[in-house]
């Protein structure tokens, strides 16, 4: 029963970062039939500049949302092959906080949305640089077991 559980809210998960991309892709692109930044701003009574802002935000938050569930995925995958696959797991949640924060704030000011993603690179760089150094130690020592 878990198992099906846990499929029906990667499913969940998945979906909801597609429509963030699809929302952000409407707005900033005018894709999939949408009203593109002018015609969002003009449907929001806001400035071009906030309706570029709010499809950014919305772009950015789906697609990391998307590459954190991949990450999660990935590390479940790959935990009887690697050591310390909790590396990419944590990468993964702070792919998937950072999505969220974007979801719940997508009209806030530039420079605190430069802040989000300057302060998501960090961590997520930090965190992967660490998973590179302990996956280069696997061409030093046999795999583990399958």
């Amino acid at each position: 029963m878990a198992a099906g559980k846990d499929l029906a809210l990667l499913v969940i998960r998945i979906a909801s970062a597609l429509a963030f991309l699809f929302h952000g892709c409407a707005i900033l692109f005018g894709a999939f039939g949408g009203p593109g930044p002018a015609g969002f701003a003009g449907f929001t009574h806001t400035s071009l500049t906030i309706a570029y802002l709010v499809g950014l935000a919305q772009f950015c938050g789906g697609l990391a949302m998307l590459t954190g569930i991949l990450e999660i995925a990935a590390a479940i995958k790959l935990r009887k092959v690697v050591t310390n696959e909790w590396l990419l797991v944590l990468a993964g949640i702070a792919s998937v906080a950072f999505g969220v924060l974007l979801m719940l704030q997508p009209a806030a000011g530039a420079l605190v949305l430069v802040w989000w993603v300057g302060a998501y690179a960090l961590v997520l760089g930090i965190l992967l640089f660490v998973l590179a150094l302990r996956m280069r130690r696997l061409g030093q020592r046999p795999f583990a077991a399958a």
